[in-house]
């Protein structure tokens, strides 16, 4: 586990609140940047996680005041307007690219900077991508700053001579909340999207927990130029393999629906980081089956 200062961009989104609680209760003097907009993590309750909060806009605000650190964890990022983004795609791909280049320029003489990248670089896949597959993406604005973040730290990792380590996440979840919605459908015999026999969407989930392991030790790796990793689930589950696993240990009639599911798959060959930092703790259909047990034995 690292010690020292770690700042960490994005504090109050999904990675970044669960990621600097996590760095300070091993011990990591830790700040957090956010706008602080959304309203649920507001400032008062970061500090109370023992992290110092900043309320800067990454994209125009001076972060000359804001404290060297030995560690940069860039979480901080701008959705598209299906996630409660911005409508123009343009913008949330400037926004994200931005935010990146300034992070790693201010900070560019810390110990080692991680910067959160994204499966979606990919595109929709049927087949599991490694470090090695050529970038697909659609055209959502996220996907394509994420895309150009790399560029920017592959520059200026080089022209700085800053170790870097970039982690492609693939889709983080809490396990637990996943399997607990799965298991109340089938209790009340509800039917998922993408779960017919036509519509067999795969995907890699990886679990929070997993998630913020990997994003600390990942720092340790870091390397000029950056080093790349893929960062998703152990296994590749299907949500009709889901419905069956939790019906399974309920005893259940599952239904099923054969409703797309959007995506054919979201597949990722995590085989480099596992060699490098040990394998995940937390499997899918194991904790799905086991929230399931727990439901039927009341």
């Amino acid at each position: 586990m690292i010690q020292g200062k770690a700042l960490v961009t994005g504090v109050a989104g999904t990675i970044g609140s669960r990621l600097a609680r996590h760095l300070a209760d091993r011990g990591c003097t830790v700040h957090g940047v956010d706008l602080f907009d959304k309203g649920k993590v507001t400032e008062e309750v970061v500090r109370g996680w023992g992290v110092t909060p900043w309320k800067r806009d990454l994209t125009a605000d001076s972060l000359d005041d804001l404290p060297e650190v030995d560690y940069v964890f860039h979480e901080a990022c701008q959705w598209d307007a299906h996630k409660g983004g911005d409508p123009d795609r343009r913008v949330v791909m400037a926004h994200n690219s931005l935010m990146a280049a300034r992070t790693v320029y201010r900070w560019r003489g810390a110990t080692a900077i991680m910067l959160a990248s994204t499966g979606g670089i990919y595109g929709d896949s049927a087949e599991p991508r490694n470090e090695d597959a050529p970038p697909a993406p659609d055209h959502q604005g996220y996907h394509l700053g994420k895309l150009a973040m790399e560029q920017i730290a592959l520059c200026y990792s080089l022209q700085f001579s800053t170790p870097m380590v970039i982690l492609r996440y693939f889709w983080p979840i809490s396990f637990e909340d996943l399997a607990q919605r799965y298991v109340r459908a089938v209790q009340d015999g509800r039917a998922i999207p993408g779960t017919g026999a036509s519509a067999p969407y795969r995907w890699a989930p990886i679990d929070f927990a997993d998630v913020l392991d990997y994003t600390v030790c990942s720092v340790e790796l870091a390397s000029v130029p950056p080093t790349v990793f893929v960062c998703g689930g152990p296994e590749t589950v299907s949500r009709r393999q889901l419905v069956e696993t939790a019906a399974a240990a309920l005893g259940n009639q599952p239904a099923f629906d054969e409703r797309p599911a959007g995506w054919r798959g979201y597949l990722s060959d995590s085989s480099r980081l596992y060699a490098a930092l040990g394998e995940p703790k937390l499997r899918l259909t194991e904790v799905v089956r086991r929230v399931a047990e727990a439901a039927r034995d009341g």
